[in-house]
């Protein structure tokens, strides 16, 4: 959050190669690999990342934590109307502003589903309360979209489990950080 602003849109690829010279610098990315843990658009990072990396053996494990699912962007723009607004504007627009460009990070993303990352662990950990209750009319179906784009996560690797965090609502790390942590730790341990 305290990075500098991109001056220009980038695409994941461009977040991917960023990652992959930051871990290269760090010598992080040898032999032993990394865990990755990406939360929300984060999350979406790094399981991009993973994908494109992954005849490199480079990324060992994948945690992601209510990770910004590919296809909550086109089921959004279909739910939810232009000329919605309010709440309901507002989250069209946040979700829509990945396709155009139009968030803090300046990513450009249409929603594309991603390649498989290979046979590395991956646990894919949802938020439990019901964070979109908020939004009339709509909260309830943007939920459904969102567990079903969690579920479609498990599909990158057959070595893929659900966590669902009870207590939590979006920032699981927050809400939830023991259990992210025990998660975290058995990533750490699986990648071995």
């Amino acid at each position: 959050g305290t990075s500098s602003k991109p001056r220009s849109e980038q695409t994941l690829g461009d977040s991917a190669a960023i990652l992959h010279a930051v871990l290269a610098k760090l010598h992080a990315a040898g032999p032993a690999g990394v865990v990755l843990v990406g939360h929300s658009l984060g999350g979406l990072v790094a399981a991009d990342y993973a994908s494109r990396y992954r005849r490199s053996h480079q990324v060992k494990a994948l945690v992601l934590l209510d990770a910004t699912p590919p296809s909550v962007i086109p089921r959004i723009k279909r739910l939810i109307p232009a000329n919605a607004t309010g709440v309901a504007g507002e989250a069209r627009a946040e979700i829509i502003g990945l396709a155009t460009g139009h968030n803090p990070e300046r990513l450009v993303f249409g929603g594309a589903p991603l390649p498989p990352i290979g046979n590395v662990p991956l646990t894919v950990v949802q938020h439990g309360k019901q964070i979109f209750a908020s939004v009339p009319t709509y909260g309830r179906r943007i939920q459904q979209i969102w567990s079903a784009g969690q579920r479609q996560w498990l599909a990158l690797s057959p070595r893929s489990r659900m966590v669902i965090a009870r207590h939590s609502g979006h920032y699981i790390y927050l809400d939830q950080p023991r259990l992210t942590l025990r998660l975290i730790r058995r990533a750490l341990a699986e990648a071995n």
